[in-house]
């Protein structure tokens, strides 16, 4: 188990970086308003993921694996909810964008530390 957590710690960590690039590179782009809203979207993202790795990598925690993903998803509307009422001027495109690289970026690095290893 601890290496299962290992890769998921890894990919989340990889994850993150990803999104940080993405919110430097639009800084240079577009500017602070979209890449604070860039890295908001991969932040919403990230942290109920980066929960539910750590919650499923338990010993036990693949008996309640579908119940913590619907929490996941429930966590995730509510961050994005919270952050369109918090924030309504915010850059919607953007903070999509981040979320969904954040959402590309967690299993894809997922698969390639899969491949590494089995290599």
């Amino acid at each position: 188990m601890a290496s299962v957590r290992r890769q998921l710690l890894r990919a989340l960590c990889w994850s993150s970086a990803s999104v940080c690039l993405a919110a430097a590179a639009a800084m240079l782009w577009q500017g602070y308003e979209v890449a604070t809203a860039v890295l908001l979207g991969g932040i919403i993202v990230l942290a109920p993921n980066g929960w539910m790795a750590l919650r499923v990598a338990r010993l036990e925690g693949h008996r309640v694996a579908s119940q913590l993903a619907l929490a996941k998803f429930a966590l995730c509307g509510l961050g994005f909810a919270l952050l369109f009422a918090l924030k309504p001027d915010i850059s919607a495109p953007a903070a999509l964008c981040g979320a969904g690289l954040a959402l590309v970026a967690l299993p894809a690095y997922m698969v390639l530390d899969q491949q590494k290893t089995q290599r």
